[in-house]
């Protein structure tokens, strides 16, 4: 599947570490997993309270209702595009561009990404995943579905079932 411009233009950010980025350059991950935020978790105890959820958060069970329920508050919801974000740099036969935001930077410099394992004696300047703009970004998926599941730690998560879109 292609991603088409409407997609592109309403894709959202998920970060990535570099062991993630290159299981998904190697197609080995469908799914991630993120931790339900504390916030939502404040609102199930409520719900449970008021008889919406049952009390799964001590039980470490769900019961029949509650992951529908849950769901409604995951960040990406089946049908979401999400964008990659990773460690990333710029750099070109001149020089670099450090010290200016990525809105300012011209869009047809070559791009370098951490998770390629590029030379770490690079004469340029890594930038955090938090500053890579979506041009950047050579990983888009969509979200195909989504589940609620207890980590082995005993943390709640949101499990997102993803496709990747070619870009």
């Amino acid at each position: 599947m292609r991603l088409t411009q409407e997609q592109y233009d309403k894709a959202k950010p998920m970060h990535a570490n570099q062991e993630m980025v290159r299981a998904m350059l190697d197609g080995r991950k469908t799914q991630t997993r993120r931790p339900i935020p504390e916030k939502v978790m404040a609102d199930m105890r409520i719900a449970q309270q008021i008889g919406e959820v049952s009390d799964f958060y001590d039980t470490g069970y769900l019961q029949k209702g509650d992951e529908s329920y849950i769901i409604d508050f995951a960040r990406y919801q089946p049908g979401d595009i999400i964008y990659i974000k990773e460690t990333w740099l710029l750099y070109n036969h001149i020089g670099t561009y450090n010290g200016k935001s990525p809105k300012e930077m011209p869009k047809d410099l070559g791009i370098g990404y951490k998770a390629d394992e590029l030379d770490e004696d690079t004469l340029f300047t890594w930038r955090h995943s938090n500053h890579m703009p979506k041009w950047a970004s050579r990983l888009f998926y969509e979200i195909k579905a989504v589940h609620v599941a207890q980590s082995d730690k005993g943390i709640w998560e949101f499990v997102y079932e993803i496709e990747r879109i070619l870009k």
